[in-house]
């Protein structure tokens, strides 16, 4: 009987050594997933990504920056010639909460907020889907915080950032739907990592764990939604 084919995965924003991706690259590599590609911005800051392709040939390191439309095109470019395909991919690349209050944060904060949770999964996912095809998983990492249902005025234009993503996968998965290409919004939950801080209760290997189920186990039913990590339904 013939082994079934190993599914190719991407993660973005997979640098930190204390990061949701690495660890998820890692957890998906675990599970037979071959290739399977972390993306960091900076080389300065990619050491653990580098080492971990370092020693595993079917883990890939590649460098993006989707904040660029450029960067997001040449990645797309590297994948097609790195890839067969792309069954995978985890939209995670993502920054912080800013510092002060919707009231007086710099507009820029908000304005490189939107670039990085939305406008960058939007970039990556367009460059990425000539790779993609039916039965693929597109996911972007989001948060419980971006709840508008339940969004207060805390974590400055974090939240509202990681709402406008939501909207954006959304709109994708009714756009992709026709192809078979499944795309949902997913929450790590609140993970102990230099964002997250050390009062989280969840590893980032247990988030990872837990993501890897959700994005192997995905299907049709979960196109459009926003889902916990655990595979709940959370109030958009």
């Amino acid at each position: 009987m013939t082994a079934p084919t190993p599914r190719s995965a991407v993660v973005t924003g997979a640098n930190r050594a204390d990061g949701i991706g690495l660890a998820l690259v890692r957890e998906l590599r675990a599970r037979g997933c071959a290739p399977v590609v972390g993306t960091y911005r900076d080389t300065a800051t990619a050491t653990p990504l580098l080492d971990a392709a370092a020693g595993d040939p079917d883990v890939l390191a590649a460098e993006v920056d989707v904040t660029s439309d450029a960067s997001a095109e040449a990645f797309g470019r590297w994948c097609a010639e790195h890839l067969d395909r792309v069954d995978l991919l985890v939209n995670n690349a993502g920054i912080g909460a800013s510092e002060g209050s919707v009231l007086t944060a710099p507009i820029e904060d908000l304005e490189y907020q939107l670039q990085v949770h939305g406008l960058g999964m939007l970039r990556v996912t367009r460059a990425l889907l000539p790779l993609m095809g039916s039965g693929a998983v597109a996911v972007s990492v989001s948060s419980s915080l971006a709840s508008i249902a339940d969004m207060d005025a805390g974590s400055t234009y974090y939240a509202p950032a990681k709402a406008f993503q939501n909207a954006l996968t959304k709109h994708l998965a009714g756009a992709v739907r026709r192809d078979g290409i499944i795309a949902f919004s997913a929450s790590p939950g609140w993970v102990s990592t230099s964002m997250g801080g050390t009062a989280a209760p969840l590893t980032p290997e247990e988030s990872a764990r837990r993501l890897a189920e959700l994005v192997l186990g995905a299907g049709p039913r979960d196109a459009g939604t926003f889902r916990t990590v655990d595979g709940d339904t959370l109030a958009w």
